[in-house]
């Protein structure tokens, strides 16, 4: 394992050919893993590359998995499943992107975030149909 200073932010790499079996891994920066871990990790940023492989539970507000994971994904912002991917395991997340070539087998759910109900425009209201729009837009966009 080691830590890298990359400008004013830094990094922990699991390099690749690295097995590490542990009970949990935290960090406030972001964790790279190129090498096969066992055990949970909670980080804010956390990137599975293409040879890494995570056997456990993952919590960081930053998921990118390029490589395998048979866990179960708790992402915060977004979950991002690269073409090269391989995952096993629900995934909790606000945004979940999965590339085409990607693997996923298991559940996602979606935070819950609650959206105004828009009505349907009627015949004639087409006036109306801009405040509506941006009512909308400004529900989804927080």
């Amino acid at each position: 394992m080691v830590s890298k200073k990359t400008g004013s932010h830094s990094a922990t790499v699991i390099g690749r050919g690295v097995r590490l079996e542990a009970a949990r891994l935290t960090g406030e920066e972001q964790i790279r893993i190129d090498g096969e871990y066992t055990g949970d990790v909670d980080s804010s940023v956390l990137v599975i590359g293409e040879s890494g492989c995570v056997t456990g539970d993952i919590r960081a507000r930053t998921v990118e998995v390029f490589g395998r994971v048979v866990g179960n994904i708790c992402g915060g912002d977004v979950v991002h499943i690269k073409a090269s991917a391989h995952v096993e395991g629900s995934i909790e997340t606000r945004s979940l992107i999965t590339e085409k070539g990607s693997w996923f087998n298991g559940n996602c759910q979606m935070a819950h975030t609650q959206v105004e109900e828009i009505p349907l425009l009627e015949t004639g209201a087409a006036d109306n149909f801009d405040n509506r729009v941006e009512r909308f837009i400004s529900t989804i966009s927080g």
